[in-house]
C-alpha cells in the first residue's frame, strides 16, 4: 500500500509541474503582433486641407478594417516629429522617413501627395518598409468628383497597399527563423523556463523528503536490549 501511494504521490507532482508549464507558456507566450502602419497627414496641392484630410481619413479607414494592420495615431506621429525637429513632407529624404518610422516602432511607413487641377484629381504614395528600407509607388488619378475619386481610384489603391503590406510582411518574416526554431534556440532566455525548472525541482526535494520519512518511520525497529538476568541463587 504503501509503495502504491509513494507512486500515486509522483504521478500527482509530475500532473502539477506539466500543468504549471502549460499554465505559464500560455500566460506568457506572445500574441502574433500587428504590422504597425505610420500615415502621416497628406501633402496637398490646389484643393482645400479639408479634403486632404478627408482623405487620410479615408486611407486610415480602410486600413484599420484589416485585422492584422494597427495606424498609429496621428497624435503620436506629430509628437515623435517634433522629438527629432522634423517638417514632415512626403519628399523628405527617404532615410529620414525611414528614421520616423524606426522611432515610431513602425514596419511601414506611407508618404502621400495629393493634387487637383480643375476637375482632376492625382494621387501618388509611397510604402515604405522601415526594415528592408525600399519603397513600393502608387499613383492614381480620377476627373470627376471628390466621392468618385474615393471610389474609383483611392479605394482600389488602398486596397493594392494592403495587398503589398502583407505581402512584404511575409517575405520578412520567411527570412526569419521560424516560431519553433527561434523557441528552442532562445528558450533559456524564458523565464517561465526557469520558473518551471525551479517548480520540479522542489516538487521532486519534496517528494524525496517524504520518502525517506516515511522509509525511516516504517523501519525495522530494533528490539531492545534486554539487561543480564539476575544469577541464579546457589
Amino acid at each position: 500500500m504503501e509503495m502504491q501511494s509513494t507512486k500515486l504521490n509522483k504521478i500527482h507532482a509530475l500532473l502539477v509541474i506539466l500543468i504549471s508549464i502549460f499554465i505559464n507558456f500560455s500566460l506568457f507566450a506572445q500574441p502574433t503582433k500587428k504590422i504597425r502602419v505610420a500615415l502621416p497627414e497628406f501633402d496637398a496641392t490646389g484643393m482645400a486641407p479639408e479634403i486632404a484630410i478627408q482623405i487620410g481619413t479615408f486611407f486610415t479607414d480602410k486600413f484599420s478594417q484589416s485585422q492584422s494592420i494597427e495606424v498609429i495615431e496621428q497624435q503620436q506621429i506629430q509628437s515623435r516629429l517634433k522629438t527629432v525637429s522634423i517638417d514632415w513632407s512626403p519628399f523628405l529624404n527617404h532615410q529620414d522617413i525611414i528614421m520616423l518610422g524606426s522611432l515610431l516602432d513602425a514596419d511601414f511607413v506611407i508618404a502621400g501627395y495629393l493634387g487637383k487641377i480643375g476637375d482632376l484629381f492625382t494621387i501618388s504614395i509611397k510604402l515604405f518598409n522601415v526594415e528592408s528600407q525600399v519603397y513600393f509607388e502608387k499613383k492614381g488619378s480620377y476627373e470627376g468628383s471628390k466621392e468618385l475619386f474615393l471610389i474609383n481610384t483611392v479605394e482600389p489603391l488602398v486596397h493594392d497597399l494592403v495587398e503589398q503590406i502583407m505581402k512584404s510582411s511575409e517575405e520578412l518574416v520567411s527570412g526569419r527563423p521560424s516560431g519553433a526554431d527561434s523557441f528552442f534556440k532562445s528558450w533559456y532566455k524564458k523565464w517561465w523556463v526557469w520558473t518551471s525548472i525551479g517548480s520540479a525541482v522542489i516538487f521532486t526535494s519534496i517528494l524525496a523528503l517524504q520518502d525517506r520519512s516515511k522509509a525511516e518511520a516504517s523501519g525495522d525497529k530494533k528490539p531492545d536490549i534486554l539487561a543480564d538476568p539476575p544469577p541464579l541463587p546457589e
